[in-house]
């Protein structure tokens, strides 16, 4: 999985997915291409299952615009996607 190396640098605690989360993940996001993300013990006490845990991290990546690269327990990974260049048109004169 890509990121396996990195450190988690959001983690999400007992009250949930934030607007502060989705703040300090957008803020990562324009220095990373990719963002590791733990849901710490206080929140998955709250969560139920595996698929309440896939279902979070596919909306942080739906609302941030990035790619879910993978989920490891309850850590995944967020990847930036390629921008796409606009097409440069070469005017002849």
């Amino acid at each position: 999985m890509i990121g396996h190396e990195l450190q988690p640098t959001i983690h999400i605690g007992k009250n949930g997915v934030t607007s502060e989360i989705m703040e300090e993940l957008r803020k990562q996001l324009n220095t990373k291409r990719v963002v590791k993300v733990k849901m710490l013990k206080t929140f998955t006490e709250t969560v139920e299952n595996k698929k309440e845990r896939k279902k979070i991290a596919q909306q942080m990546a739906r609302e941030s615009g990035t790619v879910l690269e993978g989920i490891t327990g309850f850590v995944f990974v967020l990847r930036k996607e390629k921008s796409k260049q606009p097409i440069k048109v070469q005017e002849n004169d």
